[in-house]
C-alpha cells in the first residue's frame, strides 16, 4: 500500500488552513487507496483531534524551546520561523523519529517556518517528497510543488526548486473537499435566477484571533441593509471568540446565526447572497460556488491573494483592518447592488471548478 506522510500544523497564529487543504488532499488520496498519516505539533489551536476524526492517524510533536546548536543554525529565517516551535533540525530529526523507521512513499509539508533545510534532511527517508506552499519566498527540495495561488505560472519557482520538480501553480489546483464541486451548480443556479442581497455568510478563518468577526458585524449593522437581512456566522471550534461574537449577534438589528464548528459549509455557502471572509484558502470555496464576497486581508501573506482578485474585479478587498475597517465594511455593504452581485459571481465561478484536489492526488499516486 502506498504510504504518505503529512507535516503540517494548525495554531492560533498558524490558523486552520494548512490542516484543512492537507486534511482533502489526504481524503483524496485515500480515495484512491493511500493510507495517510500524519504529523503535526501540539500548539495552542491545533487541529489534532480534528484530523483523528477522519480515521487518519497522528503523530504528535511537543512545543519545545530549542536554542540552535552549532550544527543546526538555521540560514532561513522569515517572520513565520517562529510558527514551528522548534529549530528545523530538531523538527525533521523527532518527525523521522515518530515514523518509526517507516519509510513512506511521499512525504507532503505544508509549512511556512520550513524550507529546503528540512526537507533535505528528510529526502532520503522517503521516495518523493512534496511541497504545498503559497508564498514563493524560500528554497525548497521536492520532486512537486502545488501552489494554488491565482494567476501565479510555474516559472515564479524556477530559481527556487529543482529542475526536475513539477510545479502545479493556479486556481485550478485548489484543495477543496468534494462537497464544494458538488453544490456548485446548485449555487451557480440560485443566484442566476435571482441576484438580490437578503443573505450575507460571514467566516474570518477557523481561529480569528483577534475578533475580527464582531468587528465585521458592527460594520454590517452601520450599513444600509435592510433589517429583513440574515446573517450566517461560522466559527471554529478552536475560536476563543464565540461568545464575544454571540453577544455582538444578539446586540445586532438584524436576524443572525452564529454556528461552532460547522461541518456543512459548501451547503451554508450555497444559501447565502454574498459572504464576508478572510482572504485566505476559504477563497477558493467561494469562488468554486460563484459567491461574491468581500475579503478581508488578516495577515501580510494573504495580500497576494487579495490584490490578484481586486485586480481582476473578482471581488471586493478591505486590505486594512486597523483604520475605518468598520466603516469600510459598511461602504463595500452599501455598493452591493443585485447587478453587482451578478458580475461577481459570475466571474468568481471561472476560478475554479473545485477539481484541484482529485487531480493532484491522481498525480500523487501515480507518479513513478
Amino acid at each position: 500500500m502506498l504510504v504518505i506522510a503529512f507535516r503540517v500544523d494548525a495554531s492560533i497564529d498558524i490558523g486552520s488552513g494548512h490542516v484543512m487543504r492537507c486534511l482533502t488532499l489526504a481524503n483524496a488520496l485515500r480515495q484512491l487507496g493511500a493510507e495517510c498519516v500524519f504529523i503535526c505539533r501540539e500548539h495552542p489551536g491545533n487541529l489534532i483531534e480534528h484530523i483523528r476524526k477522519y480515521d487518519f492517524e497522528v503523530y504528535t510533536l511537543p512545543v519545545v524551546d530549542v536554542e540552535p546548536s552549532n550544527e543546526s543554525v538555521e540560514a532561513f529565517r522569515s517572520i513565520h520561523s517562529d510558527w514551528l516551535g522548534s529549530t528545523w533540525m530538531h523538527d525533521a530529526t523527532a518527525s523521522l523519529a515518530l515514523l518509526n523507521g517507516l519509510k513512506p512513499h511521499w512525504f507532503i509539508v505544508d509549512h511556512y517556518a520550513l524550507d529546503e533545510q528540512w526537507e533535505s534532511f528528510v529526502r532520503p527517508y522517503c521516495s518523493y517528497l512534496g511541497v504545498i506552499d503559497d508564498l514563493h519566498d524560500r528554497h525548497h527540495n521536492c520532486d512537486l510543488l502545488v501552489d494554488q495561488t491565482l494567476g501565479l505560472t510555474p516559472d515564479i519557482y524556477a530559481p527556487l526548486v529543482p529542475t526536475s520538480c513539477d510545479v502545479l501553480t493556479g486556481a485550478i489546483y485548489a484543495l477543496l473537499r468534494p462537497e464544494f464541486k458538488e453544490y456548485r451548480l446548485e449555487s451557480i443556479k440560485r443566484r442566476d435566477a435571482s441576484p438580490k442581497l437578503k443573505h450575507i455568510f460571514v467566516n474570518l478563518g477557523g481561529v480569528d484571533k483577534n475578533n475580527i468577526t464582531s468587528r465585521v458585524l458592527s460594520g454590517i449593522d452601520q450599513s444600509v441593509l435592510l433589517n429583513d437581512c440574515k446573517i450566517t456566522v461560522v466559527m471554529g471550534a478552536t475560536s476563543q471568540n464565540v461568545e464575544q461574537v454571540k453577544a455582538k449577534a444578539e446586540a445586532l438589528r438584524m436576524d443572525v446565526t452564529v454556528l461552532v464548528g460547522a461541518n456543512n459549509m459548501a451547503e451554508l455557502m450555497s444559501e447565502a447572497d454574498l459572504a464576508i471572509g478572510a482572504a485566505g484558502s476559504t477563497t477558493w470555496e467561494r469562488c468554486c460556488l460563484g459567491l461574491p464576497s468581500i475579503m478581508v486581508v488578516l495577515a501580510e501573506n494573504q495580500r497576494d491573494i487579495a490584490e490578484q482578485l481586486s485586480n481582476r474585479s473578482i471581488a471586493d478587498v478591505v486590505f486594512n483592518i486597523n483604520t475605518d475597517f468598520e466603516n469600510n465594511i459598511a461602504s463595500a455593504l452599501n455598493r452591493f447592488t443585485p447587478e453587482k452581485l451578478d458580475l461577481l459571481s459570475h466571474a468568481s465561478r471561472r476560478v475554479t471548478d473545485g477539481g484541484g484536489a482529485t487531480f493532484v492526488a491522481a498525480r500523487i499516486f501515480n507518479k513513478e
